[in-house]
């Protein structure tokens, strides 16, 4: 944000969405837990006038980037 041309005004310029997840990948055969994350978030952003969209996309494309991360890092 910015300060707007009044005093008590400021003008937003970028949003944020938050998603925060909870992931556990399951072995079903052996029942083990593989890997879990209990808090696992990520920020989308997007500019005022945009739709929300936009940021909720950003956002669950990085959440799938991390969980694949986090799993080939037991591999």
């Amino acid at each position: 944000f910015r300060a707007g041309q009044q005093n008590d005004q400021v003008d937003v310029l970028q949003r944020q969405v938050n998603i925060r997840v909870e992931v556990e990948l399951i072995d079903l055969v052996e029942n083990l837990i593989l890997w879990d994350d209990r808090g696992l978030s990520t920020l989308g952003q997007y500019l005022e006038g945009e739709p929300e969209e936009i940021g909720r996309m950003e956002a669950i494309e990085l959440l799938v980037q991390r969980i694949v991360d986090g799993a080939q890092s037991n591999w």
